[in-house]
């Protein structure tokens, strides 16, 4: 007896690969029943649900149109691909590997009693007999909405803070903030204007409660991305950081103890962890970006899975080695013609800016700036930093990057 009734779970950035029936009953479903189930748009914010369907993968163009549709900055949401009854071997391996290329999950879908294959690729599999008269697709398209901003709006976007409070309230009262003398904000520019803090704002500065109490007191005047310092410090806290190497926590997490001692601030801390987003992504005609805390490959921009909210968090530096060297990457992958991507994390005598691609960790905590950077609805980016007034030997050893 068919199906009347379907669902099925999956996730944004999934190649989906049909197994099976080629009727125009299989190709009917596809395109009016599976395609819509997809959609979930956003048109207030400028979002909707990109989906590529390949119904024939004989097309000569069709692997070079594949990876096209899965390579940033297109990176549809879905690419649907109907492979038929016997897809050869050479071509699935060649989908798999622009898969992982771009950080793609597949799926297969078998219609109609299609023999399932023995593969560890697919994330999962799916068996659907037709007709399905009431068939429906969950996913976490709702997840990515949260972190989608409004377009049309002025945007300020603050590198790394690590407790420099006193500079960071400094460099707000450069874009008309004012503060009554608990810290609360008592005036602030329009809602033209929107202010991001790129994450890192704990640790290091001997100012925890400050900086926190603050942040917690005006949560709602920020967008707030999570840094490697706050996640670590969220989950180590909750005890879910197994094996720490104890030495480390102690010397780059000194909020630790200062959270543990202190339940009140503790909470604070959780609401504040809780309001932040592992990215932030406004879609315009002529502002379009992303900002993450870290700089990371654009394979992984606005990804949801665990590897890509990993790698817009945290980028691992090797201290024996250049800086520059290890971010190579950004100057390959800049484009003047794609959306902007500003993040911080990696601490430097200079911002620097390679086409699209935005640094603004200027080591204030080191003793040298706090910067941020400044986008328009027409596009236009400028910059400014104030001086830090911490003292620390680290300065010097702070990088000069690709001047």
């Amino acid at each position: 007896m068919a199906e009347t009734n379907s669902q099925l779970t999956t996730q944004l950035h999934t190649i989906f690969l049909f197994f099976g029936d080629t009727s125009i009953e299989a190709l009917t479903f596809i395109e009016q029943q599976f395609m819509p189930a997809l959609r979930n748009d956003e048109p207030s914010k400028n979002y909707y649900t990109t989906i590529q369907f390949f119904p024939d993968t004989n097309q000569t163009s069709f692997l070079n149109d594949l990876n096209k549709s899965a390579s940033f900055p297109t990176s549809a949401d879905y690419i649907l691909i109907h492979m038929g009854n016997k897809p050869s071997d050479s071509l699935q391996e060649s989908i798999q590997k622009i898969a992982k290329e771009n950080q793609y999950q597949l799926e297969a879908v078998y219609l109609n009693q299609a023999s399932k294959l023995a593969s560890d690729h697919f994330a999962n599999q799916h068996t659907l007999t037709l007709p399905i008269s009431n068939f429906s697709i969950e996913s976490n398209g709702d997840q990515l909405k949260k972190y989608l901003l409004e377009p049309g709006k002025t945007y300020h976007i603050i590198g790394d803070t690590h407790e420099c409070l006193e500079e960071l309230m400094t460099l707000l009262e450069k874009s008309g903030f004012r503060f009554n003398l608990s810290g609360r904000i008592t005036e602030r520019p329009d809602p033209s204007h929107q202010f991001i803090l790129l994450g890192d704002s704990i640790d290091k500065g001997k100012n925890t409660k400050a900086i926190l109490e603050f942040l917690y007191l005006n949560l709602e005047h920020f967008y707030f991305v999570i840094g490697n310092h706050e996640s670590f410090v969220y989950h180590y806290l909750q005890g879910k950081i197994k094996n720490a190497n104890e030495e480390i926590v102690s010397r780059f997490f000194d909020s630790i103890p200062i959270l543990e001692e202190n339940p009140d601030l503790l909470a604070k801390f959780h609401t504040l962890v809780e309001h932040s987003a592992p990215f932030y992504k406004l879609i315009s005609n002529q502002a379009s970006f992303y900002a993450t805390h870290a700089p990371c490959k654009n394979k992984y921009l606005g990804k949801l899975d665990k590897k890509s909210l990993r790698r817009m968090r945290n980028f691992h530096l090797d201290r024996s080695r250049p800086t520059e060297e290890q971010l190579l990457f950004l100057l390959e992958e800049a484009n003047e013609h794609h959306p902007y991507h500003f993040f911080g994390h990696v601490a430097a005598k200079n911002a620097f800016r390679l086409k699209n691609k935005i640094h603004l960790d200027t080591g204030c905590i080191h003793g040298n700036l706090l910067t941020e950077a400044v986008l328009t609805p027409t596009g236009k980016v400028t910059t400014c930093s104030i001086p830090s007034h911490h003292q620390d030997d680290f300065q010097a050893q702070l990088p000069l990057l690709f001047q």
